[in-house]
Order: structure tokens, then C-alpha cells, then sequence
């Protein structure tokens, strides 16, 4: 996922098994094609200490961290050491970093988001982001690995929970997110499991108040192809 926010762009990115060398040959061609202001990584499978020296070769520094447990979570933002712009931790939750960044006079809030493949702590963290909406003042921008849906749309070959969406569109709503859509692929997560039909979900977002929407109105996201 690609978003360019004017003078800033953030790649986010779920490395979903590709650790290990493999995953650091991806990391250096993104950070070679896109250059990102913000590099978010979630699901890292390992903790940041056993990758630190590839990322302080590749010219990046660790921003905000809430570390995985074991094979499951974990959140990095890393930002280059020579950047332009400021970066102060908010809050960390275990499914979220909280960041504000400030570049040229103008200062907004950006969560890196990893929910919980578990239903019931995706709800857990769907309050705590309401809670969170509470204490930001600045324009907020959320992006990440959702871990839901919230149409019939974003799901090819698998079940749709309409409940369960729900939940997570009254959050939107409190919140005051806006989806802001995407170009490129339709879907960021799928499996075909048992080699069965393959099943295709829509689970990766960025999302941004009023705020942020009118901060940077020509914001995009797009899908990069998976690897």
C-alpha cells in the first residue's frame, strides 16, 4: 500500500512470511522504488533487534514499535535518518503505533494499524480507537492491516459477516474516518486453503478524518502487486 500525501509518501507493508533474506531483498527494492518517508512494517515475525543493522544500512531508523509476540503482530515505522520532518511517539498498543508528524509547520497524526486476527480483540481495539479519537487534535490518518471487511464486496470465495462489519464501520463513524479508496489490486489478502476454491478479502486500509482529508486532498492509495 502507497500513499502520497503531498510532500510525504508511507508504504505500508505486511510481510506475511516473507521474513528473513527474502524479506530484506523486497524491503530494499520498495525502499529503492518509492523512497518512502515513512516505512510501516506489521506482522514482522521477528523482533527489530535481529534486523536493526539491515535497516541502518538501508539509511532507516526506528520511529515507533510495538513488538510481535512470538510469530504474531508486531508493528515497526521506520523513517529515513536524514528526514526533514519530525516524528514523536503518541501511543503504543499492541495493535497500534501512534505517531505525530510535524514538516513544514503543519503537524498531523498517523497510526500504524495491525489488528487482531481475533474477533473479539478487534473489537477490544475498535473501542480503543474510539477512546483514542478522544485525544487527537490533530488531522489522523490510520493505515494498515484491518483484519475485516465491511461489504460483500471486498470478499471473493470466502464468508461475508455483516455483524461483524458493523462493529467496524460504527468505529469509522466515530472516528470520523473516511476510506480513502485505492487504484491497483482489488484485493491485499488471499489463501487457497487445502487446495480448495481460493479465497479473497479486502484487508488492508487507509483511512483519514475530515481533517486530514482536507489537509491533503490529493492523497491516493494503491495496491502493490504481491510478492
Amino acid at each position: 500500500m502507497f500513499m502520497d500525501s503531498t510532500s510525504l509518501n508511507v508504504l505500508a507493508w505486511n510481510i506475511r512470511g516473507a521474513s528473513g533474506a527474502h524479506g530484506q531483498r523486497r524491503a530494499r527494492d520498495l525502499i529503492r522504488s518509492f523512497r518512502p518517508s515513512l516505512f510501516i512494517v506489521v506482522e514482522t515475525h521477528c523482533p527489530f533487534d535481529t534486523v536493526a543493522s539491515f535497516w541502518r544500512r538501508a539509511g532507516y531508523d526506528l520511529c515507533g514499535c510495538s513488538e510481535a509476540s512470538g510469530h504474531r503482530g508486531g508493528i515497526w515505522i521506520l523513517a529515513p535518518a536524514n528526514r526533514s520532518f519530525d516524528v514523536r511517539v503518541m501511543e503504543v498498543h499492541f495493535q497500534a503505533v501512534t505517531i505525530s508528524i510535524s514538516v513544514n509547520n503543519r503537524a498531523w497524526t498517523c497510526s500504524a494499524i495491525y489488528a487482531s486476527p481475533n474477533p473479539s480483540l478487534r473489537e477490544d481495539f475498535w473501542r480503543y480507537l474510539i477512546d483514542l479519537r478522544q485525544r487527537i487534535l490533530e488531522p489522523w490518518l490510520a493505515v494498515g492491516d484491518f483484519n475485516e471487511i465491511i461489504s460483500p464486496l471486498e470478499v471473493s470465495g470466502g464468508a461475508f459477516c455483516q455483524n461483524r462489519a458493523n462493529r467496524m464501520l460504527s468505529m469509522l463513524e466515530a472516528c470520523e474516518f473516511l476510506d480513502l479508496g485505492s487504484t491497483g489490486k482489488q484485493f491485499t489478502w488471499e489463501r487457497r486453503p487445502h487446495g480448495g476454491r481460493t479465497i479473497a478479502k479486502r484487508l488492508d486500509r487507509a483511512v483519514g478524518d475530515i481533517a486530514w482529508r482536507h489537509t491533503f486532498p490529493e492523497a491516493y492509495v494503491e495496491h502493490l502487486a504481491r510478492v
